[in-house]
């Protein structure tokens, strides 16, 4: 009888201990955590720093950053350095002894403004925001530019000389005889440019 009042006890111990070990083993699995990246797309604008724009749920990762090294951002001790206008994809890569993720976010990085190029001059050239004329006659097109950098196309705008004449068709054409200066107004997005003209 003592036999099996023995080997019922070692039986119920057994289970009970057989019990404890699969819950202690799902509290430690659950309070493994898993590799988590937290960031968002950014916007910022040239000139601009962005600190802290990442997070990840062990600060004992191995943190490697991967983008094209275009001239738009650089990044420095955690922190995104805008440089020039445009966008960039960044995938941010975390990895521990156990562990690999990755997360990637969209960067844009805006003027504050719109500009222009002055290109494809015929008769003088470009410098410093002003235009050099070396024949009476002279022909170039402006580009406009949003404030990513991107080009803007199909935009209405009014132009005129303070002196001598200017047409546009699919480029500027100019007729001066002395110094002036050019005015092109883009009345739908509220931005002139004023071009100085040296004969």
């Amino acid at each position: 009888m003592s036999t099996i009042i023995i080997s019922s006890f070692v039986l119920v111990a057994s289970i009970i201990a057989l019990l404890l070990f699969f819950v202690l083993k799902n509290d430690n699995t659950q309070a493994k955590q898993n590799l988590i990246i937290e960031a968002e797309d950014i916007s910022i604008f040239v000139g601009d720093r962005y600190d802290n724009f990442y997070a990840i749920s062990d600060e004992e990762a191995n943190v490697d950053f991967i983008y094209e090294d275009n001239g738009i951002i650089k990044i420095e001790n955690n922190s995104i350095i805008a440089l020039n206008r445009g966008s960039v994809k960044i995938t941010i890569q975390a990895s521990t002894e156990n562990e690999f993720s990755t997360k990637t976010i969209n960067v844009f990085v805006y003027g504050k403004d719109y500009y222009f190029e002055i290109v494809d001059i015929v008769g003088g050239y470009y410098f410093d925001n002003t235009l050099f004329v070396t024949n009476n006659n002279c022909q170039f097109q402006v580009i406009l530019y949003d404030y990513l950098g991107s080009q803007i196309n199909n935009q209405f705008f009014n132009y005129f000389i303070t002196n001598g004449e200017i047409n546009y068709d699919m480029a500027f054409m100019i007729l001066v005889k002395e110094d002036c200066e050019i005015t092109i107004i883009y009345p739908n997005i509220n931005f002139e440019i004023h071009i100085i003209v040296k004969t």
